[in-house]
C-alpha cells in the first residue's frame, strides 16, 4: 500500500520538526516536503503532490489563505493554528478545509484527523 504523502506548511522549524517527528513514528505516512511560507507551499503542492497538506493559515508573508485558496480540491487540507478565531474558522472551511485542529493537540488527534481525510470510513 502506497504510503499517505504529507506536505508539512508552518512558518516556525520548531512546529514542522515536532509534527515531523510525530509522525515519522507511523509508518503509513510519508512526509513530501516542508514549506515555512505561503509561496512556497504552492510551489510545492505543485511539484510534490502530497495527498494532505498540514498547513497553518497565519504564515509569515500573511498569504496563508491564499496559499490554501490555491490547493487543489483533491488534496486535503487540515489547518493546525494556534488561533480560534470563529469567522476564520468560517472562512476555512467555506475554503474546503477537511480538519482545524489547535497546536497544541494530542498528536493522536492529528494522526487520527489524518486517517479520517484519506479513508473517511475507518
Amino acid at each position: 500500500m502506497r504510503p499517505i504523502r504529507i506536505l508539512l506548511a508552518d512558518g516556525h522549524q520548531s512546529v514542522r520538526t515536532q509534527v515531523r517527528s510525530r509522525l515519522s513514528r507511523e509508518s503509513e505516512f510519508e512526509i513530501v516536503g516542508e514549506a515555512a511560507s505561503s509561496e512556497r507551499t504552492v510551489e510545492l503542492v505543485a511539484s510534490v503532490r502530497p495527498d494532505v497538506v498540514l498547513i497553518d493559515p497565519i504564515m509569515p508573508d500573511g498569504h496563508g489563505l491564499l496559499a490554501i485558496s490555491q490547493i487543489s480540491p483533491q488534496v486535503a487540507v487540515i489547518v493546525l493554528t494556534a488561533f480560534s478565531d470563529t469567522v476564520m474558522q468560517m472562512e476555512l472551511k467555506r475554503m474546503g478545509v477537511r480538519h482545524i485542529l489547535d497546536k497544541g493537540l494530542q498528536s493522536e488527534r492529528l494522526v487520527d484527523a489524518i486517517r479520517s481525510v484519506i479513508n473517511p470510513s475507518s
